[in-house]
């Protein structure tokens, strides 16, 4: 015979609700598994494109490249567009 739920008619189990909670409202609730999301200032951005240019010219590839800098190519490439011909600033004095 069907008896309703006890839990209050949800079908998650009471004790992991809050777990389960967490992992909805989490922007990366697709799983662990995925890169953390930071975000960067456009002075470590020039910071980080400088390292990949002189990785480059040293012979790496792209993909290698993106591994020493943590960063996924359509990143490298979109930073390369929007930041590409930047240089950090110097401090006046």
């Amino acid at each position: 015979m069907w008896s309703p739920p006890t839990n209050g008619g949800s079908d998650v189990d009471p004790e992991n609700r809050s777990r389960v909670n967490e992992i909805l409202s989490r922007p990366d609730w697709a799983g662990d598994s995925t890169m953390k999301r930071t975000r960067h200032t456009a002075e470590q951005i020039i910071r980080e494109l400088k390292t990949a240019e002189q990785l480059i010219a040293q012979g790496k590839t792209v993909a290698e490249v993106c591994r020493v800098i943590k960063v996924t190519q359509p990143t490298y490439h979109r930073w390369r567009q929007q930041y590409g011909g930047c240089r950090p600033r110097k401090p006046d004095g």
